[in-house]
């Protein structure tokens, strides 16, 4: 069983506790303060740095190294595939 749960809008703990939320592009925390961007395959910080990208495959750090897989973050993380998954993990779960 997953730590964590994704519905597409919020990711919330096995417990139920909403630990952040997606809108539009945004990545957003408990407390509402946005905290990421996506940007096509690019996930970036509030002030708009990229911290990560993500080819479909391969999560990859600034740098180009590699971070994890999809496959890493379905371990972790039970909820629908893509980029709002995975800037979920980087930002909450990593």
């Amino acid at each position: 069983m997953s730590k964590y749960k994704f519905d597409g809008r919020f990711l919330k703990t096995s417990s139920g506790m909403c630990i952040g939320e997606f809108t539009n592009n945004a990545i957003k925390d408990e407390g509402g303060a946005k905290i990421g961007i996506l940007d096509g395959e690019m996930i970036k910080n509030a002030r708009g740095i990229r911290v990560a990208s993500f080819d479909g495959l391969i999560i990859r750090d600034p740098n180009g190294n590699r971070v994890g897989e999809m496959k890493d973050v379905a371990r972790t993380i039970d909820g629908t595939n893509g980029m709002p998954l995975i800037a979920m993990w980087w930002f909450f779960v990593r």
